[in-house]
């Protein structure tokens, strides 16, 4: 039985490249990404910039990665066969950029598409967001609910 999960991990001092995080299919299931969201839990006072992140899919998986595991948003739900990496040092290839998107950090970032306009990944493949360009070393935490269908 198909069902709706929510992945979460946060990230201490994130910088520079770093990919937030990477799923991958099982090979007999497709994943539907149902909402984003990334945020600042710094501090004091947070930096006042803009950041970066992309949304892609990947050829490979990044490499020495915290391992994650999805939570069932639904009770008497099966647990998730989907592979999950986050906090890359070495992200993985992208080979197809998704989205392109600048946010300030302050503010965060949601992605909450339409049902038509959600990103589906098929059996094995591989979608991950790294971030890029930010200056400012931040305390961040990332979320992603997805569907498998």
């Amino acid at each position: 039985m198909a069902g709706t999960y929510v992945v979460e991990n946060d990230i201490a001092a994130a910088d520079s490249t770093l990919n937030l995080m990477e799923l991958q299919a099982p090979s007999d299931q497709a994943l539907e990404i149902v909402r984003v969201e990334l945020g600042s839990w710094q501090t004091g006072t947070p930096v006042d910039e803009l950041w970066r992140v992309r949304m892609g899919r990947y050829s490979t998986l990044g490499t020495v990665g915290d391992a994650v595991v999805p939570r069932p948003l639904n009770v008497g739900q099966l647990a998730s066969g989907v592979l999950i990496r986050s906090n890359h040092a070495t992200p993985g290839s992208i080979t197809l950029t998704l989205f392109d998107f600048a946010f300030h950090i302050q503010a965060g970032f949601v992605y909450s598409p339409q049902e038509d306009e959600r990103i589906i990944v098929a059996g094995s493949d591989i979608i991950g967001w790294l971030l890029e360009n930010n200056d400012t070393a931040q305390n961040i935490s990332f979320m992603v609910v997805f569907k498998e269908i």
